[in-house]
């Protein structure tokens, strides 16, 4: 995690503070305090935990990053849980991840029932541009 962070750090505008949101793995506290050694003048990082017993229902706030996750493994074999399958380049995992984030985020709508009228499309609702 500390490799994921430091560039972004090195980015932000100083005095810009960071929220961090993450379950409850001891992982993610180990990371953020060996982070705040390497990088004593970083901005401050506000870390919120959920517990991971927590429902994983719309009201948790890790919900965005649950379902992506549960869309992710269901879709892809090389992601499920006690499999065989793996991608044997990381470059073909890395393009296949990208075609997963188009299709969430440009293709699926937000429900899966049909209703009478069409439903606009994600990026319609972000106001962000068709191409």
């Amino acid at each position: 995690m500390t490799d994921l962070l430091k560039p972004l750090l090195a980015h932000l505008p100083a005095g810009t503070p960071l929220e961090l949101h993450s379950d409850d793995h001891p992982a993610y506290r180990r990371a953020l305090h060996r982070l705040r050694r390497e990088v004593p003048n970083g901005p401050h990082i506000f870390h919120r935990v959920t517990l991971s017993t927590v429902r994983r229902t719309q009201r948790n706030p890790l919900f965005p990053v649950n379902l992506a996750d549960l869309l992710l493994r269901h879709g892809s074999a090389n992601h499920r849980r006690e499999t065989i399958a793996f991608s044997k380049h990381l470059q073909a995992a890395l393009e296949r991840l990208a075609v997963f984030l188009v299709w969430r985020n440009y293709v699926k709508q937000r429900r899966e029932k049909q209703s009478a009228r069409p439903k606009p499309l994600p990026c319609a609702q972000a106001s962000m541009p068709h191409r």
